[in-house]
């Protein structure tokens, strides 16, 4: 008797965790490329790069628990690489910020 896992196209449905992360992180990529494709506003690349800075932690996020998996290697290496997952998006909407408060004060 077969089971629904074992019939011949089962494996071929179903995609590894790895696959899933991958197809994620490009789907992420091409929305943020498309994110900032527009406007000259400052107010706009505002909420572009903002925008962007929450999707590079997403796909930090995304990295850590679908390819480094960080805890497995020991609780310093898990800091360190949770620390520039976290601190890359906070200093990339810090910039962010820095350039919208510029461009609208000159």
């Amino acid at each position: 008797m077969r089971t629904p896992d074992s019939s011949p196209t089962a494996p071929a449905a179903r995609l590894d965790p790895a696959t899933l992360t991958w197809v994620a992180l490009v789907a992420l990529t091409l929305f943020s490329a498309l994110m900032t494709a527009h406007g000259s506003h400052p107010g706009w690349r505002l909420a572009a790069a903002l925008g962007v800075a929450a999707l590079c932690a997403i796909k930090g996020r995304l990295l850590v628990r679908g390819y480094l998996r960080p805890s497995e290697a020991g609780p310093v290496f898990d800091r360190i690489v949770r620390l520039f997952a976290a601190l890359a998006p906070t200093l990339l909407a810090a910039s962010a910020l820095v350039e919208a408060w510029r461009a609208l004060a000159g």
